[in-house]
């Protein structure tokens, strides 16, 4: 038997070669979850003008599949004078930014009027990024919590965010922001929560106003005499209390509400863990509601059939609770997933990038989904470029380095593309074949 001293030298050269290995397979399967749930997403500058569209671009694709779903209501409703309608849009980081969204907002209202910036949410509060067009803050102290960060601890609204004040007394200061753009005000505030609250005390710049009260359940509405741009609302709570996002509006115009419910890596399964999620979406009436998932099942372990089962899951409980709201499903765009090569001393060599070939899958499931289920389907998947498309996007600068994320200006392409298609929808109803 070979003492342990000629064993040795074997055994060290074992180790030696195994350390690399070792050191390449812990990155060589990063999922990009870092990435996906705390992205670093560019911020918007006003852009005058939309960009030039790309040729890979299939515009002639842009328009909703209706299924047979019916989009009569929802188009009545719009062009309807003295009507206000209301789109709910559900999904992951590329909604939470409010980027693509927030510009197909602004085209919306830009052409049947402008009630508000609607739907506003404390994610700022929450330890995570906030559209640039608002602002939530307070003096007091809170705990938070955030859709993907179990275990909660607060009970968690369908905005995927929660904030409990942690004294009896509290206050929010609640602004519209601008930049280059027309002002945003509002005369009405509605606070969605859970638990019991009493609004004390309304101010305008340190200055207290005169405001009617109006509560109901899960809801406190703040009449304001004037448009305003700015206010703190001082509060006391009764037991325990919640709050889940606030309503901006201005009663003296009708038009489109266009709010926006996103989370960073949400998928259809983290929005069905919320208890009563659709029935706290009919808090906001919805007359169209957009789901926008499925990119983020794709960094995950693929099955078509538990992605099918929660789409859904999610779709029967917004169904059920908002019979009068037609349902719009849209599939991802193509993306890439990395990882990350280290040398044999452990330096990073390079990131490594492929196209992630779930996407393709997903978003062939979302649209039998649709099919069998009359759904309507936006499948941006394809409108975007399709296979091929997250190279053409990068090389372009329309999506970012992380190659999940777009830029300023793929959103803003986006927004436009989705604008346009959901505007043909209502001007048209019946489904369109080439509406360019």
């Amino acid at each position: 038997m070979p003492s342990i001293n000629k064993l040795y030298p074997i055994l060290l050269t074992f180790i030696m070669l195994s350390v690399p290995r070792l050191a390449m397979s812990q990155y060589e399967n990063n999922d990009d979850k870092n990435i996906r749930e705390n992205p670093e997403i560019t911020q918007i500058d006003s852009i005058d003008c939309d960009i030039e569209i790309p040729a890979y671009i299939n515009r002639n694709k842009n328009y909703i599949i209706t299924n047979g779903a019916d989009w009569s209501r929802f188009s009545r409703r719009t062009v309807a004078p003295d009507t206000t309608v209301s789109i709910v849009h559900i999904g992951d980081s590329h909604i939470q930014a409010d980027f693509a969204t927030g510009h197909a907002r602004d085209m919306l209202q830009q052409l049947y009027g402008n009630p508000g910036r609607g739907l506003i949410t404390p994610l700022k509060m929450a330890g995570t990024n906030e559209p640039r067009d608002y602002a939530i803050t307070s003096q007091s102290r809170w705990l938070s919590s955030k859709l993907l960060k179990k275990p909660w601890s607060s009970p968690m609204g369908f905005t995927g965010v929660s904030i409990t004040p942690k004294s009896k007394k509290c206050d929010l200061t609640i602004a519209t922001l601008t930049k280059n753009e027309p002002e945003k005000p509002f005369n009405n505030v509605k606070i969605l929560h859970s638990g019991k609250l009493e609004i004390s005390r309304a101010s305008v710049a340190g200055q207290p106003i005169e405001c009617d009260m109006e509560y109901g359940d899960g809801s406190a509405t703040i009449n304001i005499p004037r448009e305003v741009t700015e206010i703190t609302v001082e509060m006391t709570k009764e037991n325990y209390l919640s709050i889940f996002g606030i309503v901006l509006a201005n009663t003296k115009s009708e038009g489109v509400y266009y709010h926006t419910i996103g989370n960073n890596g949400a998928t259809y399964s983290t929005y069905n863990a919320v208890e009563g999620m659709g029935a706290d979406v009919a808090r906001l009436d919805p007359d169209l509601v957009i789901i926008s998932l499925g990119a983020n099942e794709a960094f995950g372990k693929l099955s078509i059939n538990n992605i099918t089962d929660n789409i859904d899951l999610l779709v029967n409980d917004i169904r059920l609770h908002n019979k009068d709201a037609t349902i719009l499903l849209v599939t991802p765009m193509e993306c890439q997933r990395s990882r990350i090569i280290r040398t044999k001393k452990g330096r990073r060599r390079s990131r490594n990038y492929s196209v992630n070939a779930n996407i393709l899958p997903i978003r062939n499931a979302i649209l039998e989904y649709g099919r069998k289920h009359n759904i309507s389907v936006y499948d941006w998947y394809d409108i975007a470029g399709g296979q091929g498309a997250s190279g053409k996007w990068v090389k372009d600068k329309l999506m970012g380095s992380d190659r999940i994320h777009n830029t300023r200006e793929g959103y803003r392409l986006q927004g436009q593309l989705l604008y346009e298609a959901i505007n043909l929808s209502l001007i048209h109803i019946s489904e369109p074949t080439r509406p360019y």
